[in-house]
């Protein structure tokens, strides 16, 4: 097993629809079965319009690491 700091491969600034496509990638399953499938398209373009927002913030913070906290409420 092997630590390694994913972020050491990233050249470049950080793009918020690239970290939007990891997300879905990542969440959209677990997402769609918790929530339901007819939410994702909406969940994933409102996620990107926010992220797009804070770029910067996470351009800066990009050596130290960064975290995306978000909440879902089924409603």
């Amino acid at each position: 097993m092997e630590i390694t700091n994913p972020l050491s491969s990233i050249d470049g600034p950080i793009s918020g629809q690239v970290c939007t496509m990891h997300l879905r990638a990542g969440m959209e399953g677990i997402i769609s079965k918790h929530f339901g499938a007819e939410i994702i398209d909406e969940l994933f373009y409102r996620f990107h319009k926010k992220i797009e927002e804070f770029c910067s913030r996470m351009e800066s913070a990009k050596k130290e690491g960064t975290q995306v906290f978000v909440v879902l409420k089924r409603i």
